[in-house]
């Protein structure tokens, strides 16, 4: 009986894997879907943005997340948040944009959960007064806010949930 449950879960995130086909994620909205090949929706999540939402990132510390088509293309398991993958911003054209204005782009943009420790978004926690209060209070509340460095951030459990439906290198085309 322990082997047929263990083939039904495999096979079940196997049948993820093959449906997922890109994500693609609507900051205006605040949300982030899992498409299948026929662009229908798998799967949806609340997500977070750079302190900074509206707009496209320009350059280095701007707290905007990017916009445009990019890559999922690793997982860093050994993320200050939880757990990360890597957006492949900045594309060619973005850093021929910052060039032209005379700044850097920056870099650095990932699809991560909440932060394992909370010192990581100090500044953050500071400007909104949740600096020093209860550390459950307060991840509680980070779904109410923008509070990345330019990041899409969701949390601990819907990354892990992610994790389950995604095949890197996927696609992930952010919109605003």
């Amino acid at each position: 009986m322990k082997i047929i449950a263990l083939f039904f879960l495999i096979l079940i995130n196997f049948q993820a894997y093959a449906k997922a086909s890109f994500i693609h994620v609507i900051k205006s909205e605040r949300r982030l879907f899992i498409m299948d090949e026929n662009q229908q929706v798998i799967r949806t999540f609340k997500v977070m943005l750079g302190m900074n939402p509206v707009g496209k990132k320009v350059q280095e510390g701007d707290n905007k997340t990017p916009e445009g088509q990019y890559i999922l293309d690793y997982a860093n398991r050994n993320s200050k948040y939880h757990l990360a993958f890597h957006i492949s911003y900045p594309s060619s054209e973005d850093t021929k944009y910052a060039k032209s204005l005379g700044v850097k782009p920056g870099g650095a943009i990932m699809l991560h959960g909440f932060p394992n420790q909370l010192k990581e978004i100090e500044v953050f926690l500071k400007l909104n007064n949740l600096f020093g209060l209860d550390e459950n209070y307060v991840r509680e509340r980070l779904h109410d806010f923008d509070w990345t460095n330019g990041c899409i951030a969701v949390s601990d459990e819907e990354i892990r949930e992610i994790d389950q439906l995604i095949k890197l290198p996927i696609k992930i085309i952010i919109d605003p």
